[in-house]
Formats: C-alpha cells, sequence, structure tokens
C-alpha cells in the first residue's frame, strides 16, 4: 500500500517538476537574450517606435518597452518578429497570461509560425492548460510529422492526461520512426500493460532486452509481467539471468523459489530455500517452505527433519502439525503421528482433517481381528466348509504380522464320507514401499484322520505404473488331492499370480492363474480373466465378463476337494448394481453363463454394513455355472480394529 501511495504521489508530483525544469531553461536563455538584444532581433531598428522600444530594453526599462511594443502592435501586425519580442518582455518580467494571449494573437497573423506554436504550447503546459497545448502540438506534429519531439511531447501530455489509447499511438509512432529508442519502447510497453494490452507489452519488453541485454530493471519488469500472465517458466528465465549478474538478491531468490515449487521443480526450489537460510538462518517461514518442498519431492525423511525444526521454534502452526502427522503417517511412524496429530486438536479442536487423519491411521493400520465364515456346494455333490479366525497387526510401515486359526470340513456327498479338522497359519510382510513386498506363509493341518499336512507359500508383491497391481508366488503343500484320494497324502507343488490393471477410473480387468503340479504325477491348471466396465458412479451400474479355465490332467471320483469337467470353460457377462446408503452397502448382479454350448442365468448378491468406524458385517451369496457344472457359495466375515 506505501509502495503505491509513493507512486502515485510521485505522478503527481512529475508534471510540476518538468514544468520547473523547462521554466528555468527558459530564464536562462532569457538571461542570454538580455545581454545581446540586437543580436536576437536585428532589422527592428528599422522602425523608430520599436527603436525606441529597444534602447529602453538596453537601459533595463522593460515595462515601458513593453507598452511601446503593445501600442505599435494594436496598429500594425507585421514584422512577426515584433510580437515575439513582446513575449519575450512578458516571460522576462513573469506574465505568463500576457505571454500567451500575445501568442494567440499572433497566430491570427501567421498560423503556421512554428516557434509562436512551440513556446504557446510550452506555455499551456507551464500554466496547466494541457489540453489547448495538446491540440498545438498535434499541429505540430501534422506540419512535421516525422518530428519525434512533438510526438514525445503529445504522449507525455495524453498520459497527464488519462488518455492511454491515444498516448499509445503516439508512442507507437515513435517507435516506427526510431526503432532504437529503448526509453520510448518501456514507456509504450507500459502504457500497454495499463490498458489491458499485455501480450503487446510483453513483445515489446522482450525487444527491448534484445537491445540491451544487460538492463536487469527491464528482465525485472518483464520477469514480473511473466508471472502476473501466467508465464512462469520464462518468468524463471528472466529471474535466473538476473541472478547469474547479481547472485545475491535475497528477494529476488525468494522469488525464483516461489516459481521453482509453483512449476514443481522442488529440486531446484530447495537449493535456493538451502542458500537463503545461509543468509537468514532465523527465518522461520524459509523453514517452513524447504520443509514443504522436501515434501512435495518426495524426500519425506528430509522434510521430517525441517518440519521438525520449525515446529520446535513455532509449536503453535497448526498447518505445520498437519503435514508432518501426515508424513509420519505414510512413512509408518502412526504412534509419532498420532501424539502431532493430538497436539493439534488441542490448538485446534474442531480441525475436521486430524480427526480423520486420526481414524484413518486406526482403520487401516490397527491391529485387525477377523472371522470369515465360508461354504461352497457344487453339482458334484461336494461341500467345503471353512471357520477361520485372523489377526493382524502392523509393527510399522514395512512390517505386517498376521496369525489366525481355522476349522475346516470337506463332505463328499458321493461316498458319504468326509474329512474334518482344524488349520493355523503364521504369516509375515515386509512392504518395501507402499504396494511393494514380499510375503511368506507357513501353515500346519491337523485332521481328524490322523495325518498333519504342512504348507507354505512365498509371494511378491509389486506396483507398477501406480495403477496396476501384482503378486506372484511360490507354494508347497501336502494334500489328500489327487490320485490316492482320501487314503494318501500327496505334495503339491504350485505357482499362482494375479495382475489388477485400473485402466481408467471406470474401467479394470484382471487375471489368475495358479498351476499345481502333484508327486502322483497329476497337474491342475486354473485360469480366470476378468473384466469390468462402470456406466454410472452414483449409483454404480457395472457391465462385467469373466472367462474362466480349469482342468486336472488325471480325474479320479475320489479326488477332493473339488473336481470338474475335464477341460472346462466357463464364460459369463452380466450387469452388476451397487450402491451405498450411509452405513449400509448393496449390490447385485446377473449374469449368463456359457459351458460346453449350455448357457445358464446366475445371480449373486452381497451385503455390507458398517456399524461403527472400526466394526463391518459383509455377506455375499452367489449362484454360478450351468447344468455341464455348476456350484452355490456362501460367504461372511466380520471385521474389527482395536
Amino acid at each position: 500500500m506505501r509502495i503505491m501511495r509513493n507512486l502515485v504521489i510521485l505522478l503527481m508530483v512529475l508534471p510540476t517538476l518538468f514544468f520547473a525544469v523547462e521554466r528555468a531553461c527558459a530564464q536562462e536563455t532569457e538571461e542570454r537574450n538580455k545581454q545581446a538584444t540586437d543580436n536576437y532581433y536585428p532589422g527592428l531598428r528599422s522602425v523608430p517606435q520599436l527603436d525606441k522600444a529597444e534602447q529602453l530594453v538596453a537601459d533595463d526599462k522593460q515595462l515601458e518597452a513593453i507598452k511601446l511594443y503593445e501600442n505599435y502592435l494594436q496598429k500594425n501586425h507585421s514584422p512577426a518578429k515584433a510580437w515575439h519580442r513582446l513575449a519575450q518582455l512578458y516571460s522576462w518580467n513573469e506574465m505568463p497570461d500576457q505571454v500567451i494571449r500575445v501568442y494567440e494573437k499572433m497566430l491570427h497573423y501567421y498560423p503556421d509560425d512554428k516557434k509562436a506554436l512551440e513556446i504557446l504550447a510550452q506555455n499551456y503546459v507551464w500554466t496547466d492548460r494541457q489540453k489547448k497545448a495538446i491540440s498545438i502540438y498535434q499541429k505540430l506534429s501534422a506540419l512535421e510529422p516525422r518530428n519525434i519531439d512533438y510526438h514525445k511531447k503529445l504522449a507525455q501530455l495524453f498520459s497527464w492526461n488519462e488518455m492511454p489509447d491515444q498516448a499509445v499511438h503516439e508512442y507507437e509512432n515513435i517507435v516506427q520512426l526510431d526503432t532504437t529508442d529503448v526509453k520510448v519502447m518501456r514507456a509504450l510497453a507500459q502504457q500497454y500493460f495499463w490498458s489491458n494490452r499485455n501480450k503487446k507489452g510483453i513483445a515489446l519488453l522482450e525487444k527491448v532486452i534484445r537491445l540491451i541485454p544487460d538492463s536487469l530493471s527491464v528482465r525485472r519488469q518483464l520477469a514480473q509481467q511473466y508471472v502476473w500472465q501466467g508465464m512462469p517458466e520464462k518468468a524463471a528465465k528472466q529471474y535466473e539471468k538476473i541472478l547469474s549478474q547479481n547472485p545475491h538478491d535475497i528477494d529476488l531468490m525468494k522469488k525464483l523459489a516461489q516459481i521453482y515449487s509453483a512449476l514443481n521443480n522442488y529440486n531446484k526450489a530447495i537449493v535456493l530455500y538451502k542458500g537463503l537460510l545461509q543468509k537468514e538462518p532465523n527465518n522461520s517461514q524459509l523453514e517452513l517452505l524447504l520443509a514443504k518442498n522436501y515434501l512435495w519431492s518426495g524426500k519425506t525423511n528430509e522434510a521430517k527433519i525441517e518440519f521438525g525444526k520449525y515446529i520446535a521454534k513455532n509449536p503453535s502452526d497448526k498447518e505445520a502439525h498437519l503435514l508432518l502427522g501426515e508424513i509420519q503417517r505414510w512413512t509408518g511412524e502412526w504412534d509419532e503421528a498420532k501424539l502431532n496429530l493430538q497436539k493439534l486438536l488441542i490448538l485446534s479442536p474442531t480441525n475436521k482433517k486430524a480427526g480423520e487423519l486420526l481414524t484413518d491411521i486406526r482403520k487401516e493400520y490397527g491391529p485387525l481381528i477377523e472371522s470369515k465364515y465360508s461354504r461352497i456346494k457344487d453339482s458334484n455333490h461336494l461341500t467345503r466348509e471353512q471357520i477361520p479366525l485372523a489377526y493382524y497387526y502392523f509393527i510399522n510401515r514395512h512390517w505386517l504380522i498376521q496369525s489366525g486359526i481355522s476349522r475346516l470340513k470337506v463332505l463328499d456327498g458321493r461316498i458319504n464320507s468326509s474329512l474334518v479338522g482344524l488349520s493355523g497359519s503364521f504369516a509375515a510382510q515386509y512392504n518395501i514401499t507402499q504396494n511393494n513386498g514380499i510375503r511368506i506363509e507357513f501353515s500346519p493341518h491337523a485332521y481328524r484322520s490322523g495325518w498333519t499336512a504342512w504348507g507354505g507359500k512365498v509371494q511378491f508383491i509389486k506396483n507398477f505404473f501406480g495403477h496396476i497391481y501384482s503378486n506372484f508366488g511360490y507354494y508347497r503343500k501336502e494334500t489328500q488331492e489327487g490320485v490316492q484320494a482320501l487314503f494318501d497324502k500327496i505334495m503339491i507343488n504350485g505357482f499362482a499370480g494375479n495382475i489388477y490393471w485400473q485402466i481408467i477410473p471406470r474401467w479394470y480387468i484382471s487375471t489368475q492363474v495358479d498351476y499345481g503340479k502333484y508327486s502322483d504325477a497329476n497337474a491342475k491348471t486354473t485360469a480366470v480373466f476378468s473384466t469390468q466396465f462402470s456406466f454410472f458412479l452414483k449409483p454404480k451400474i457395472s457391465l462385467f465378463g469373466i472367462y474362466s479355465y480349469e482342468d486336472f490332467k488325471k480325474l479320479y471320483q475320489t479326488s477332493l476337494p473339488y473336481w470338474t469337467p475335464n477341460k472346462l470353460r466357463t464364460i459369463s457377462s452380466g450387469l452388476k448394481f451397487e450402491h451405498s446408503i450411509k452405513t449400509l452397502s448393496t449390490g447385485i448382479g446377473v449374469y449368463l453363463t456359457r459351458q460346453q454350448n449350455v448357457i445358464s442365468q446366475n445371480i449373486f448378491t452381497e451385503l455390507g454394513f458398517s456399524l461403527t468406524d472400526f466394526d463391518k458385517l459383509f455377506i455375499r451369496y452367489e449362484k454360478t455355472g450351468s447344468t455341464v457344472y455348476n456350484s452355490t457359495s456362501l460367504q461372511a466375515y466380520y471385521q474389527h480394529r482395536f
């Protein structure tokens, strides 16, 4: 505000200063005229009345001389030099109104007297009759259109009288006449900016900087215009050139650092902020900006350090607490994040974001207990029922520990035989980064038939490009599925993997493959490909398609837990409807399935309840297949976060 006020005062004072300088120059000239009167107006002595007037001038009796000139010019309108002499005498005696009156009369008789026009225009300016001066300079400019001085006078007068379009026109004329006048070019550029012709102003300043590349003031002006017109890349180049010549300009370094941040060039911004902190080590705002740029560039460890320094000096800064809490959340320092966010809630009890972050940390990383029931029954009279209980615990961002126990029951209705047992599992998952890690699982199974089966799995989890999720693994387990059926256990070595690709928010594709090789020379292959495209998002209506293939190399009537026809291919497609209302979510799907040229209609439905922010219940029922092979399944699970 102070800068604007000073600028207004300067603009108000500028015309007065200009007039004062002009008047001083004129007075100096007039003093010289006093000393050499005869040299200025030779020939006037041929008129006796004027000879007497000039003698009075020589005797320093100018007022008496004025009267003689006035009497003479009332009766005689020539020579022109007499008019000029009378105006000069008025001027020497500080009678500006009379000077103007003389020249106005003279121009009735000598309308194209250039000297009279020039002096009259200047006197109009001195006496603050600028619009009259404008008309005189316009006439002079018409008489001499290539006279740059007239165009400059007009441009200046138009500017003072808030006539920007006319001022621009005159400045453009000057630039056409003199393509190297950088002072006028800068003035014209400023007029362009004032009249909102920013592109023309920028183009002109770019031309000026080519003429005077070492001008730092022009580069600053051009850079600022680039910033205001949304061209930060060009602004950065200008600031870089200025800093190369003036590397200690702190204000400029701050501006350039801000531009680098806006351009997502965080590494360059970091370098500048570190340099600025060396010059201003107690500037907390610079510490905050450095911390933010570390955060935006993905350098979370450095960001945590800088935020810590800043908060130590500014413990009541709510934004810094929130940003540090977010970093700690994503880097797995959940206890530290909770402490920091709780401090923020003391400072700002209604801070919604802090409360949401605390809830999210508990939802995503709090210890989880899960009970999941599943039951599947197929057209071969095979039934499998499993009741597991699992516990998940995050040690930190990198380590997840899982343990569980489940009851398993397999019933073969063909031979009225069942297999019942308990199984346990223990798994450890190491997340190298988010969605990238390795998982190792070990599981023993104890069955009532008197044998214990062992299993193990190694799984690799990988994310590609932020929207392709995959996991591949090797497993080894004992089973009673295969040639020996219920009578003996065999070993399976298998490979399994899946890929999920979220192509766009409305469309995904996924594939799963499982290949197991049995110790009795049998083999089993399962492959599933699916895709879904959503037409609407609220409520969500989607079209989906599934292709699956399952094959046993050898089939036996006593194989467990399931067997299907040889090389069974299943193709399904249909519509799915999903909708959420507060804590309730529902879904239903209808689709057609084709197996070996047999087409059947199938259905699934699902229902979810969010009992609290940390308790969920989900139920799903599905019928799939055809008369060739079909099954029904029921799943239900309950989750609770501690």
